[in-house]
């Protein structure tokens, strides 16, 4: 192992010095093709970077998968079939390709800190010699913990019951319509019951498996998990399957490096994962006609190239966002970073009955394009003609942070993720109430690339999550005291017979 990684080491080391000339020679050509060429390799050279310590940092790698994909699949794609894709203003295209390079490397340069710093640490740890012997709480017992798993499984059956009804009905009301059609039409007639119990599900779920569950168990209740969208990937929304999919595999991988006695990935999981994947995205790619109306290609390289460009629309996002912040709408106070955090106490349901704030309604409409901090919607009435029409462009966590901070933003806020896509693999495997609040958050943060800067954390200002963790760990603590005073109670009485 270790001569493999000295081989991945000279090899990564190599890379980084070749995008170096290679970025020289891009400002000397003033090509975007070479400059397109220097982020490419630099980013091969953090995939090989994630390699070398793979058991903590695989979300690393899946994160940069996903930076790829959404944003840089699509220029590589025109390039060798010869499409034309420079559209854009040469300060847009100079912007994207300068943004992505320092995303990449900030996120190297905060893994390298974190690492350091979390090396030193546990040499000042190891260098104490006083032992102490912990004393277990009670929030750390088998029985609080078997407690806080049952609960969790009753709240999830539940949630999901609530939830797939929800998705049913979006599959219902699409049916003999096309994709845009949910954007402006669609408004959900279910009781406000069903949706609250709905928004419960991921909550439930990132309890349950911050307990460490069998496999077998987590099997069932994963398989259900990703069933449930399977609904809306009918009409040809894709986005939740792959999510779901990319975070069941990251939650295999960490268990799997647990060094737990069951074998979380083993040859037929690998398999799966191996034959499934690329089968999944020959699917998806299907999707793309499915969706527009028109006959599937028969050609597997068609349907994949087809599903990575059309995923690649990010990039063109990247370019007409930096295009459009000149004529963002202009308020007081305008903040598109923590934009679905601050839109929740300005518009939310909290602050529209305590200080009669304005509803900002669903979908694609005026007052999300306006008042709204939303990025997306804001981006997206000035470059899409169609915006009311339920057409939208997404946004992305560069465009978010540099409309606000500039680039100084995106390298702070790069920097800050490298540090905590490691650090979260550290939460995770402690099993604990910080571990399910990152689950929660690893959920939606591969998003990241084409959505919003802190929309993975936004939850926590939600007050289904607070009622969801009163009701399971207060529930969990009276089971598990309950039972442990039985037990005391029962022991004592043995000893007295």
């Amino acid at each position: 192992m270790e001569k493999k990684n000295n081989v991945i080491k000279c090899i990564r080391y190599s890379l980084f010095v070749l995008h170096l000339w290679i970025g020289i020679l891009a400002l000397v050509k003033g090509s975007f093709e070479i400059a397109l060429l220097c982020v490419t390799v630099f980013w091969f050279h953090n995939i090989l970077f994630s390699l070398e310590r793979w058991n903590s940092r695989f979300i690393f790698f899946f994160f940069h998968c996903m930076i790829f994909m959404f944003l840089m699949v699509r220029p590589i794609i025109s390039i060798f079939k010869g499409y034309t894709w420079k559209y854009y203003t040469d300060a847009a295209l100079r912007f994207t390709f300068v943004s992505l390079w320092i995303t990449l490397l900030s996120m190297f340069v905060g893994v390298i800190m974190y690492e350091q710093y979390h090396a030193c640490a546990l040499k000042r740890s190891r260098s104490k010699t006083i032992i102490s012997k912990k004393n277990v709480r009670w929030y750390e017992t088998d029985e609080f913990r078997k407690s806080l798993q049952l609960i969790a499984v009753i709240v999830y059956c539940i949630s999901f019951v609530a939830y797939f009804y929800l998705q049913m009905e979006k599959y219902m009301f699409m049916r003999g319509k096309v994709y845009n059609d949910f954007y402006t039409s669609f408004e959900s007639t279910a009781p406000y019951i069903v949706q609250f119990l709905a928004s419960f599900r991921t909550y439930s779920l990132a309890i349950y498996l911050s307990t460490a569950p069998k496999k077998k168990s987590t099997f069932l209740i994963l398989s259900s998990f990703i069933l449930a969208d399977f609904p809306v990937l009918l009409y040809g929304k894709r986005s939740l399957i792959m999510t779901d999919a990319l975070f069941i595999l990251v939650y295999y991988i960490l268990r799997n490096g647990m060094g737990e006695q069951e074998k979380w990935l083993g040859k037929v999981e690998k398999t799966c994962v191996f034959i499934g994947a690329p089968l999944a995205l020959v699917a998806m790619g299907a999707m793309n006609y499915i969706r527009a109306g028109s006959s599937v290609s028969t050609k597997i390289s068609d349907l994949l190239l087809d599903f990575f460009f059309k995923q690649g629309v990010s990039f063109n996002v990247l370019n007409l966002g930096y295009e459009s912040i000149p004529f963002l709408p202009q308020r007081r106070f305008r903040n598109y970073t923590f934009g679905s955090i601050i839109d929740y106490f300005a518009h939310g349901s909290f602050a529209q009955k305590f200080f009669h704030a304005e509803d900002l309604g669903s979908g694609n409409n005026l007052l999300w394009a306006l008042k709204s901090n939303s990025f997306a919607h804001n981006m997206s009435y000035i470059e899409a003609d169609d915006y009311l029409k339920g057409h939208g462009l997404g946004s992305s966590y560069i465009l978010e942070v540099f409309a606000d901070y500039g680039y100084i933003g995106i390298i702070l806020f790069s920097i800050l993720l490298g540090v905590i896509l490691i650090w979260f693999v550290n939460v995770m495997r402690k099993m604990n109430f910080g571990s399910m609040v990152v689950i929660n958050i690893i959920m939606n943060i591969f998003f990241m690339p084409r959505g919003e800067a802190t929309g993975c954390i936004t939850f926590l200002v939600y007050a289904q999550f607070w009622v969801i963790i009163l009701v399971a760990y207060m529930g969990a603590a009276l089971i598990a005291r309950t039972y442990s005073y039985k037990s005391l109670k029962m022991k004592g009485i043995e000893e007295n017979v």
